[in-house]
Formats: C-alpha cells, structure tokens, sequence
C-alpha cells in the first residue's frame, strides 16, 4: 500500500533536494574527491546506564590555524560518527536507536619529551537521534542532541590513536524530559593518509 504524500512533505522534499544539490555543488567546486575522505577512521564501545555504544566514524584535520593555539600545540579537528545505541532492558519499548554526531574537536599533544606520545581532545557538537527514547528510563524528548566529548589517550607507532574517552548527550534542557546519557569508553583511531 503506497502512501500518498501531501503537500507540506512534497515541500519538505523539494527543499532536501535543493539543499543536497547546493551542497554538491558547493563540494564539488571547492574541494576534490580526496579531500573529502577522512585523515582518520574511528572505532568505539562505550557503556553506562544499560546502554552500550557502538560507533564507526571519521575524523578531518583542518587547516585552520589560529597563533593561540598553534602556539600551544593545539588542532583542529571535526569528527563525524554514525553510533548504534542498544539498551539492555528487553521489555522497554525502544531498545535500540542510532546517533548521528558531528563534533569539532580541539586536540592537544605535548611537542617534545617523554609525554609526547600522550594526547587530550575535547569538544562539543550536535547529535541525531533516531528515537528519542531508550530503555524504560531514557527520554530525551527531542531528536537534536548536544554532545559533550573528552578523550585522553595514546599515540602507537607514531600514527594509531587509542584512548579512553567521556561522553554526554542530552538536549540542554530544549524541553523536558531530559535525561540524557553519560557514557564511558574505549576507542580506537587509526590513518587513512
């Protein structure tokens, strides 16, 4: 049985047309094939609250260098992550959902010694959700979620990323409920350049 679409969702479709024909055009001017891949490829776990995450992403080095932080050996980086979300309690009535997240991140690393190997990254970016409930105890009311990212880990070899990381989503009290999600981890980063 196929549905008939009305007019406020043939507007809504023309105008996602128009935006991704803008948004190729404005790629495919100003950037190469290339350039648009990922300088990284992440993968993670996290788990808190009878939730488990797991997520894939990619992460781009910017060329934006302001003195302040190229002074103090700081990077600009934006990350994007698609994440699964599986909730632990079987009887709830959504116990899965996935996250779409886009994080600028600031990331430092000592210069020279025997902590050069270590790194700190933070920052926070924009989620979205595709429930806006997990669990029987999870509602975060709206789709749109901010998220709040602090990392600290290791360089092997030169060039692979490991590290622990700290999350939190939740809608900045957008509208009630808000109960957001913390959640520990572990994740993996690895170069694709």
């Amino acid at each position: 049985m196929k549905r008939q679409m009305g007019e406020r969702g043939r507007r809504r479709a023309g105008r996602w047309r128009l935006a991704t024909a803008a948004l190729a055009t404005a790629i495919g001017s100003s950037a190469s094939a290339a350039d648009l891949l990922p300088d990284a490829l992440s993968l993670a776990v996290g788990d808190f609250a009878s939730v488990v995450s797991f997520t894939a992403g990619g992460l781009w080095k910017t060329a934006v260098s302001w003195p302040l932080l190229a002074d103090n050996n700081i990077d600009l980086r934006i990350a994007g992550d698609i994440a699964y979300w599986y909730g632990r309690d079987r009887d709830a009535p959504v116990t899965a959902l996935w996250d779409f997240g886009l994080t600028p991140l600031l990331h430092w690393s000592p210069r020279e010694g025997s902590w050069r190997a270590l790194f700190v990254e933070g920052g926070i970016g924009l989620h979205l959700l595709s429930h806006t409930q997990i669990n029987d105890n999870r509602h975060f009311s709206t789709a749109l979620q901010f998220g709040e990212r602090l990392v600290v880990g290791t360089t092997l070899g030169g060039a692979i990323e490991v590290g622990g990381y700290l999350q939190h989503v939740s809608n900045a009290k957008m509208k009630e409920p808000n109960d957001g999600l913390t959640q520990f981890g572990v994740m993996l980063r690895m170069p694709m350049r």
